[in-house]
């Protein structure tokens, strides 16, 4: 689980959860000064542990990732972006279908530009 919070203009302070399994989880915004649930999405696909918020535009990213084949280590996974349709944590919708990546191992002196 992870979880941390943000101010906002609409919400004041506000509470971002993220938690699940290997294969699905769940992504959630509470309001802290009284703990109400603003918004939650159920069925975040791969085994999701990170979630951000963006100020000013209040657009909410979760990342999750895959395991490899047999459970091994992670493979790649998706980035879940979801807009609100106003100021509030509650207008959170999809913002489309979840962006894949890989993950990209690189060794040697060449650093990051040497990957590819």
């Amino acid at each position: 689980m992870e979880h941390r919070f943000r101010a906002t203009d609409g919400d004041g302070e506000i509470l971002l959860a993220v938690t699940g399994t290997s294969t699905t989880g769940t992504a959630s915004v509470y309001r802290r000064r009284d703990k109400k649930l603003l918004w939650s999405v159920s069925d975040v696909r791969n085994y999701p542990h990170s979630i951000e918020r963006a100020r000013g535009t209040g657009v909410v990213v979760v990342a999750g990732r895959s395991h490899g084949s047999g459970g091994g280590a992670a493979t790649g996974g998706s980035l879940h972006v979801f807009r609100p349709a106003n100021s509030h944590a509650s207008s959170l919708v999809r913002a489309g279908s979840p962006v894949p990546f890989r993950r990209t191992v690189c060794c040697g002196t060449r650093g990051w530009s040497g990957c590819g």
